[in-house]
């Protein structure tokens, strides 16, 4: 049995990263490297803000 190339799948999931990252700046939106480690900090913080969206809303 001869073994699978992964390039195929590895293409793929880093074509997503660096799609979801257009629009960053520098090097985040062109190096697969720092354009996941962005994707990590901004999804966390979208993940946060949304629950500080509402706390925003009962304030007023």
């Amino acid at each position: 049995m001869t073994r699978i190339s992964t390039s195929v799948n590895t293409r793929r999931r880093r074509k997503r990263i660096l799609q979801i990252s257009r629009g960053f700046f520098g090097n985040k939106s062109r190096l697969f490297r720092y354009a996941k480690d962005s994707i990590i900090r901004a999804k966390k913080y979208s993940y946060r803000d949304r629950k500080k969206r509402r706390s925003v809303y009962r304030r007023s």
